[in-house]
């Protein structure tokens, strides 16, 4: 089991996948950004501008905050394009890349990149959004999907066979939720924080909407749904450094108050919910736990991700494709 090292932290923060994408990278403001840098200091992690981080929208999105606030060069973007494309290219620019787990591992494995995993930064937040429980078991429900080939799409396909058969897909949550909202589907596959904004923005309109399953809870089991990859050649060259992101980024996912997410909804609004690629701050705090954000050593969970990867065909797992 690999230790906490001793670079980390005590840190005092008390908060803290279209193939379109929108690219950014941010700073946060100056009082954050002193707090933030005053925390490091504990941690002597008080600058990541020299290290590249490409991510979805969403939860891996939200695991980021401290790195945006130590300086990192974060790239957020919609959809798993340009995240298999940089996975597989060979002369990528970023160091780390946080991906669904069956996306880099399955490349990983068929020897296609040269990424691995060092962590698991989110245990699943994959949900049914829809106008009515009955539309569950309905022959007529519309269904709007997202993640054909992807960790949401196979799980809803393994587990709710009979709306997948009659599923819509698109390219990204973001177009499965607009398809909700426009009153196109009764029952969408969402991912958080978009399910929320989806009931949100749908009660403006007069629709009443809801959650109606948990894929998590009907796995049974916690779903290591994105991981951190990064470049084995990076991570051999600073080993520390990558461990001390990793324990940066769980020391702030552990330390949030769901019973009082100001903090985390002032870290937000100070790198600016466009930049991380969601709806809004409010929704962030309102929705917190159910984004399953717990980064962990991927090498301390191998049985449950090797459990996992079945699902996508990896019969066989090889520990070298986690970096312990």
């Amino acid at each position: 089991m690999k230790k906490i090292s001793a670079l980390v932290l005590s840190l005092t923060l008390l908060a803290g996948c279209s193939s379109g994408s929108a690219a950014s990278s941010s700073s946060a403001s100056s009082s954050t950004a002193a707090a933030s840098t005053a925390a490091a200091s504990e941690s002597a992690l008080t600058d990541l501008s020299g290290v590249s981080f490409l991510a979805p929208s969403g939860a891996p999105a939200i695991s980021l905050i401290p790195v945006y606030q130590l300086s990192g060069d974060v790239t957020i973007v919609d959809g798993p394009d340009l995240l298999q494309s940089e996975l597989v290219s060979g002369s990528s620019s970023y160091n780390v890349i946080l991906a669904p787990t069956n996306l880099g591992l399955k490349l990983a494995s068929a020897g296609k990149t040269d990424y691995r995993m060092l962590a698991v930064v989110s245990w699943g937040n994959l949900y049914l959004v829809g106008t009515s429980e009955e539309m569950l078991t309905s022959e007529d429900a519309r269904v709007a999907a997202f993640g054909e080939q992807a960790v949401a799409g196979i799980l809803f396909q393994q587990l709710y066979p009979d709306l997948a058969d009659r599923a819509t897909w698109y390219d990204s949550v973001s177009e499965a939720s607009a398809a909700l909202i426009a009153g196109e589907a009764d029952i969408a596959l969402l991912a958080e924080p978009a399910a929320t904004a989806a009931i949100s923005k749908a009660a403006q309109n007069g629709t009443e909407l809801s959650i109606l399953a948990s894929l998590e809870e009907t796995y049974g089991e916690g779903i290591p749904q994105s991981g951190m990859f990064v470049r084995t050649s990076d991570y051999e060259a600073d080993p520390e450094l990558y461990n001390a992101i990793v324990d940066l980024m769980a020391s702030y996912a552990s330390s949030v108050d769901t019973e009082d997410p100001s903090q985390l909804v002032a870290d937000i609004d100070a790198i600016g919910a466009e930049q991380l690629g969601v709806a809004s701050s409010a929704i962030i705090g309102q929705v917190y736990d159910r984004l399953n954000i717990h980064v962990v050593w991927a090498s301390d969970h191998e049985e449950e991700i090797a459990d996992f990867m079945k699902l996508f065909g990896l019969d066989t797992f090889d520990s070298s494709l986690l970096i312990s």
